[in-house]
Order: structure tokens, then C-alpha cells, then sequence
């Protein structure tokens, strides 16, 4: 597997508002892609994947962790965004950081 590295965006006033996601916990996270040019083993803390879903008939994207598939994450107050042509290749022409979605109650 394969991964870019991001840099992850949070509002140190309400930093715990993850409540102990991973972007509580790095400052940096790395995102699965194909053409990626970090090799990854899948047992990476801070290894995460980009989601696409409709919302109103919009293409929207969000960052999850990995593990924990069937968990039902949140947004946790941070962001994320990286300079690489191949993150904005990932996210469509949603322009800027993507959110977070790292908070498990």
C-alpha cells in the first residue's frame, strides 16, 4: 500500500474536540493513494483514507481513519490539506482542507 503525508489543521482553543482522534494525536497524517510514494504496512497510527459521499447533490469529502471500519466517526473540529497535485487530485473540485472525521463517542 501506498500513502501521501498531509498536514492536519486544529484549532488549539478547542483542541480536545476529537476526543482522542487522530488528529489530537499527530500533526501529520498519511493518506491512502495509488500513486502515493510513502510505502505503508496498514499498521500506521495515523494511516487514513479520503471519503466521497452526496450530500444534496453535492460530491463532498471527508478524511476517516482506517481502523475501525464500522465505526460511525465524527468531525472532530480539525482539518486537513496538503500542497500535493495528488491530494487535490483526490478531492475533486472541492478546493482547500477537507475535514476531519476522527471523533468516536
Amino acid at each position: 500500500m501506498k500513502a501521501i503525508s498531509v498536514n492536519v489543521f486544529k484549532n488549539t482553543q478547542f483542541s480536545k474536540c476529537s476526543n482522542g482522534g487522530v488528529s489530537e494525536q499527530f500533526d501529520n497524517l498519511l493518506i491512502l493513494c495509488e500513486d502515493g510514494h510513502i510505502e505503508v504496512t496498514g499498521e500506521e497510527k495515523n494511516l487514513c483514507k479520503i471519503v466521497k459521499r452526496d450530500l444534496f447533490g453535492k460530491d463532498v469529502y471527508h478524511i476517516r481513519p482506517i481502523e475501525n471500519p464500522q465505526a460511525w466517526y465524527m468531525f472532530g473540529g480539525s482539518f486537513a490539506h496538503s500542497s500535493d497535485s495528488r491530494f487535490t487530485n483526490m478531492v475533486g473540485d472541492q478546493y482547500g482542507a477537507i475535514s476531519i472525521h476522527d471523533r468516536l463517542e
